[in-house]
C-alpha cells in the first residue's frame, strides 16, 4: 500500500533510531513539566521529601507503564500510536480537596 504524500510515517512503518530516541526524549519533558501538579499537591500537604521522591518516582513508573499499554497493540488493548500518559490539572483540585479532608 502506498502512503500519501503528506505522511512521514504510516501506522506500520518503523521510523529511524534518531526519531524513536527524540520522540522518548519529548515524550519525557511532556511528562517533566506536569510533574508539577503532585509536587505541588505533597508540598501543601507536608510530605517529607524522602517521601515525595518515591511517589514521583512512583508515578513516573506508572506514567512509562501506562504510556507502554497504549502504544503497543496486545489483544484488544492499545491503539499502536503514540499516546502519552501524563498527570494534568484535573487531577490537582479533587486531589488536594481530599488531601484537606484527609
Amino acid at each position: 500500500m502506498k502512503s500519501p504524500a503528506n505522511m512521514v510515517f504510516t501506522l506500520y512503518d518503523t521510523p529511524p533510531l534518531h526519531v524513536v530516541v527524540l520522540n522518548g526524549i519529548q515524550h519525557v519533558g511532556l511528562i517533566a513539566i506536569n510533574l508539577v501538579y503532585p509536587l505541588l499537591l505533597f508540598r501543601l500537604t507536608d510530605t517529607p521529601l524522602p517521601q515525595i521522591t518515591n511517589l514521583l518516582a512512583i508515578g513516573m513508573l506508572v506514567l512509562g507503564l501506562g504510556t507502554f499499554s497504549q502504544v503497543m497493540r496486545v489483544g484488544g488493548v492499545g491503539s499502536g500510536y503514540m499516546l502519552p500518559s501524563t498527570f494534568t490539572a484535573t487531577f490537582f483540585a479533587p486531589s488536594l480537596l481530599a488531601a484537606k479532608l484527609g
